[in-house]
């Protein structure tokens, strides 16, 4: 039970990383679609649509296709996470951010963005967003970046009690799989 809890909260917690975690220089303004042309565009683009509350767009436009399918799956069936994304997008109203490094490797990316200013929070934070090229456009790759934070929870529980820790690692195995099961329905 205990582990089911913690998956269902590392789920929401993923998303809500990959959501709210990004942004660039330029990402004070408000909504506004954005070719993603290089992989800090598709997270420029992702902040400014997210802080204006368009969470449809962020889908749509700069995440990959797996990715939307995991967040329309997670807000149809969590009638509380829109709510929840309304609230963190809140946070960010006077936030800046700054990309900081980018790393392409041929259809690959990883960008590195430095957030300040959000609400509730005196430290600046550095985030790490996997993307994809897919069709000429850098779409954010939020399933990667779910998998990376389940290992390094997975990681932290295993420290902690080496069993507990497998049957995490376990869990998370099985919840993985059977998203992806359930987002190829």
């Amino acid at each position: 039970m205990k582990v089911l809890k913690l998956m269902t909260m590392m789920s929401c917690a993923c998303l809500m990383a990959g959501i709210v975690g990004c942004g660039n220089k330029s990402a004070g303004g408000s909504g506004g679609s954005v070719s993603p042309q290089t992989p800090g565009d598709a997270v420029i683009g992702y902040m400014k649509a997210f802080k204006a509350g368009n969470f449809e767009e962020t889908y749509e436009d700069y995440v990959t296709d797996e990715s939307a399918k995991m967040i329309k799956h997670l807000m149809k069936n969590n009638k509380g996470v829109k709510d929840k994304l309304r609230r963190k997008a809140e946070m960010f109203k006077n936030a800046t951010f700054s990309v900081t490094d980018t790393k392409i490797d041929v259809d690959t990316a990883t960008v590195t963005v430095k957030t300040s200013g959000r609400m509730g929070e005196t430290a600046d934070k550095n985030e790490h967003f996997p993307l994809k090229k897919i069709n000429g456009k850098w779409k954010i790759d939020l399933i990667a970046m779910q998998k990376e934070i389940a290992e390094k929870v997975a990681g932290a529980i295993e420290a902690i009690s080496e069993e507990e820790g497998d049957k995490a690692k376990s869990a998370i195995e099985e919840t993985n799989e059977n998203t992806i099961k359930k987002l190829g329905e």
